[in-house]
């Protein structure tokens, strides 16, 4: 007798079909807000790779004399605009970093001396902070 109550509560024939036919719904949602917060972390992440420019290319206010600090330079994936991720390489000197920002990080890998460094950051006042860090070392 349970086994026919049991029976009875399984969908049987089309909506056993339509069960086993229906395909999962995108997650358009959570893809709409992830480029939200890429395009938004992207903004701020500009915004600290120009002052980082800028910094590596003020004139020194002792002396008035430009700075020795190598040339700073960044280039952006041009296939990044509308995508879930953005990719940049920056140089400043000797030293190239690859960039990639996904949702609300960005991550830095480089290579230097046989030594593979990647770090990833979830803001963009530690990205700063770690930018300043390394071009006081060059």
């Amino acid at each position: 007798q349970e086994k026919a109550k049991a029976a009875l509560r399984q969908p049987s024939g089309l909506a056993m079909r339509e069960k086993q036919h229906k395909k999962e719904s995108p997650k358009i949602l959570q893809s709409c807000v992830g480029f939200g917060a890429k395009i938004l972390f992207e903004y701020r992440i500009r915004k600290v790779l120009n002052r980082a420019s800028k910094r590596a290319n003020h004139k020194d206010s002792s002396g008035g004399q430009q700075q020795s600090a190598p040339a700073f330079a960044v280039s952006w994936s041009p296939f990044s605009i509308f995508g879930q991720q953005s990719h940049f390489t920056m140089t400043c000197g000797t030293r190239v970093w690859d960039g990639f920002i996904l949702r609300d990080s960005v991550t830095l890998s480089s290579l230097s001396a046989g030594v593979h460094r990647k770090v990833r950051f979830h803001s963009d006042e530690e990205f700063e902070l770690y930018l300043k860090l390394q071009m006081r070392k060059l």
